[in-house]
């Protein structure tokens, strides 16, 4: 991915296009060091918390990468079965923080920052690709009131409630979020006008 990235700025839009699980930084760029690559990557919001992986070619590298943010270091004359062991272990812990931080536990549905950033990936690759893409906004009419008359829990219920209805009714390839306390989104990719409006009067029908 990184292979034709001349720049911090290129890399991070090669990595963007395509969000990884790990990274593993080989070497630097004509103007950055991998080490402090690891660094540009720890400043973006989206890749923070990806664990981020070094592999330096012999002691001295390896001592200057002992200052760097990384999750890992390796020598690159170590052990394949080592370093392949040790990479996958990073990846499935990688892949657990970040959909326990994606999913939120009561609805089931993306986080606000997740949604955010899954709508950032799925317009740009709608330009990309020239295609639609359709935005489903529902929301939970009066939460002020409806916890005033019904009480504390009954927003939570709701909030339940709307955003199973959207799990169900929606595709399995479309996207659900969390906006804010009382609004959802659906993300449709490859989805017309006509489809998503009939996926919205379905919506309404089940959530009503």
């Amino acid at each position: 991915i990184l292979a034709s990235a001349h720049d911090a700025a290129a890399m991070m839009h090669a990595v963007e296009a395509s969000p990884p699980d790990l990274i593993l930084l080989a070497s630097g760029l004509r103007s950055v060091s991998a080490v402090d690559l690891v660094a540009v990557l720890r400043t973006h919001s989206y890749f923070r918390n990806v664990p981020c992986a070094l592999l330096v070619e012999d002691a001295k590298g390896e001592s200057r990468a002992q200052y760097a943010d990384a999750d890992a270091i390796f020598r690159r004359d170590a052990d394949t079965f080592i370093l392949r062991s040790r990479l996958l272990m990073l990846l499935e812990r990688g892949r657990r923080e970040r959909q326990l931080r994606a999913m939120d536990v009561s609805t089931g549905v993306l986080t606000h920052a997740a949604l955010l950033r899954a709508t950032e990936r799925e317009i740009a690759t709608a330009g990309r690709a020239q295609s639609t893409l359709a935005v489903i906004r529902i929301e939970v009419n009066n939460p002020i009131r409806l916890r005033l008359t019904r009480g504390a829990d009954a927003l939570d219920l709701a909030q339940r409630i709307l955003a199973r209805a959207m799990r169900e009714t929606l595709r399995q390839s479309d996207i659900v979020g969390q906006l804010c306390d009382n609004v959802f989104l659906g993300l449709l990719p490859a989805c017309d006008t006509s489809s998503a409006l009939s996926k919205l009067a379905a919506l309404v029908n089940v959530s009503s």
